[in-house]
C-alpha cells in the first residue's frame, strides 16, 4: 500500500509526473505523464524497509527533481535517489538520520541548496541534515531554450563556467523517453566566464511526430563522463508537417521512412513513365515504411502526397 504520493515534472517535458512510495514491496514507483493526464510506465527503485515519507527536490543541483525517503526503521538513514533529467533515478548517497517519520526539504543556511528535516520517532525532536552541495558540475549549465523558426527548432543553452568539457551532444525524441544524436557541438574545455551555443534543427518536420519534438543536452566531460540536461520541447502540428522520406537517394533493397503523410491515404510510387512500383499506406501518425524492390532500376521515381511529389532518387 502506499505511503506518500508525489507529483513533479521528473522528465523535463512540463507536465507533472507521479512517485508513490510503497512501504509493502520497500520501493519508490515512477510513472509519467503523457500531457493529458494519463500516466503510463512503472519504473521501481529499491529504497529498503521501512519507508515512511518521501519528498522531492533538487538536492544536487543540476535543474531535475530528486527524491528523499525517510525511514523508520533501525538502520539509522535516509534513502537518496538522483535524478539524471529524464526521470530516471540512481542511488545517491544516503543521509544519516535516526529512526525518522515525515521530512521536509528547504534552504535553511541560505546556502542556494536543498537541505533536509526530519521529524525522530522518539524523543520529540527534529534533526536537520545540511546540504554541503561539496562537488559542484564541471559544466555549469544556466540556460537551455528550444523554440520554432519556421520548418526548424533553434537550440541555444549557456554555460556560467566549464571545466573539461569536450562539448554536447543534442539529442531529439518524438515520445520524450527514447532520444538519438542529431550532432554534437564542441565544448570550450576549461572557462570561468560565461559562455552560449546554439544548434539549428533543420528536421523539426521530419521527426514523424504528432504534436512535438523533445530536445536535450548530452555533456560530456574530456574522460568520457555524461550528464544530460532538462528535457525541453517544440511544438509539432502534424496536419501542417512537410511530408519527408529517408534516407534519400538510397539503393534498391533500401528500407526507406515515410513522415508527414496525411493518415491512411494510400500512396504509389512510380516510376518516369507514371507505372506503379509499390503502395504504402501510412499511418495514424502519417509514418509508413517502404522497401525499395530488390533490382530497382537506377533513376528519379515519385511518390505523390496531397500537395506536394515526393522526388525519389534510386542509385546503383
Amino acid at each position: 500500500m502506499p505511503n506518500a504520493l508525489l507529483l513533479g515534472d521528473l522528465d523535463g517535458d512540463g507536465d507533472l509526473d507521479a512517485v508513490t512510495l510503497d512501504t509493502d514491496s520497500q520501493t519508490v514507483s515512477v510513472r509519467f505523464n503523457n500531457g493529458a493526464g494519463q500516466l503510463s510506465g512503472n519504473a521501481t527503485y529499491a529504497v529498503g524497509s521501512g519507508g515512511f515519507d518521501a519528498a522531492l527536490g533538487d538536492l544536487d543541483g543540476d535543474g531535475d527533481l530528486d527524491v528523499v525517503v525517510s525511514h523508520a526503521s533501525v538502520d539509522n538513514t535516509s534513502t537518496v535517489l538522483l535524478n539524471n533529467g529524464t526521470g530516471t533515478f540512481v542511488a545517491g548517497t544516503p543521509i544519516n538520520t535516526l529512526n525518522t517519520q515525515t521530512l521536509a526539504l528547504g534552504d535553511l543556511d541560505n546556502d542556494g541548496d536543498l537541505d533536509a528535516l526530519f521529524v525522530n520517532t522518539t524523543g520529540n525532536s527534529i534533526s536537520v541534515r545540511l546540504n554541503n552541495n561539496a562537488a559542484p558540475l564541471p559544466v555549469e549549465l544556466v540556460a537551455f531554450t528550444a523554440t520554432r523558426q519556421g520548418a526548424a527548432a533553434r537550440l541555444q543553452w549557456a554555460t556560467a563556467s566549464e571545466k573539461n568539457n569536450a562539448g554536447f551532444g543534442v539529442e531529439a525524441s518524438v515520445d520524450g523517453h527514447s532520444f538519438r544524436q542529431l550532432g554534437f557541438v564542441p565544448g570550450q574545455g576549461n572557462s570561468s566566464g560565461p559562455r552560449t551555443y546554439e544548434f539549428l534543427d533543420e528536421a523539426l518536420l521530419r521527426h514523424g511526430a504528432a504534436t512535438a519534438v523533445y530536445y536535450r543536452l548530452r555533456q560530456q566531460d574530456a574522460d568520457g563522463t555524461t550528464t544530460y540536461s532538462s528535457v525541453r520541447s517544440v511544438a509539432v502540428d502534424a496536419a501542417t508537417a512537410a511530408p519527408a522520406l529517408y534516407p534519400n537517394p538510397a539503393a534498391a533493397g533500401t528500407g526507406l521512412t515515410l513522415t508527414g503523410a496525411r493518415p491512411r491515404q494510400p500512396l504509389p510510387l512510380l516510376d518516369a513513365l507514371g507505372r506503379e512500383v509499390l503502395r504504402v499506406v501510412p499511418d495514424e501518425a502519417g509514418r509508413a515504411e517502404l522497401r525499395l524492390p530488390a533490382g530497382l532500376a537506377p533513376g528519379v521515381y515519385l511518390l505523390p502526397t496531397p500537395g506536394r511529389a515526393l522526388r525519389v532518387v534510386v542509385t546503383e
